[in-house]
């Protein structure tokens, strides 16, 4: 297992660092994850949950899982709820879901 100062060595950002850990214990870290991505992505949900995390998860299952996760913790929050639904981010995640 990779060492949180072995990811800030190699010049790891805290975003990717979280995406790490998400990864790596998804269930186990999740709801502590997902407010720090609502603070990463608080003006550019589009570039976090569609580039960032997308990257992270290339295979559309498991991000579409992820993806419904968070989604479930982000409606929980008022701000994370009204960027969620003002950044086009749900448009996109029912575009990969249908493709």
């Amino acid at each position: 297992m990779q060492n949180t100062t072995s990811l800030i060595i190699k010049g790891e950002s805290g975003l990717q660092a979280c995406i790490y850990a998400l990864k790596r214990h998804t269930m186990d870290f999740i709801e502590h994850i997902v407010p720090v991505f609502i603070q990463f992505g608080r003006n550019n949900y589009m570039e976090l949950f569609l580039h960032h995390l997308r990257s992270f998860f290339p295979e559309k299952a498991l991000y579409l899982s992820l993806a419904h996760d968070i989604f479930a913790l982000i409606i929980n929050t008022s701000v994370g709820k009204l960027t969620l639904l003002n950044s086009m981010v749900l448009d996109q995640w029912l575009q990969i879901a249908i493709r």
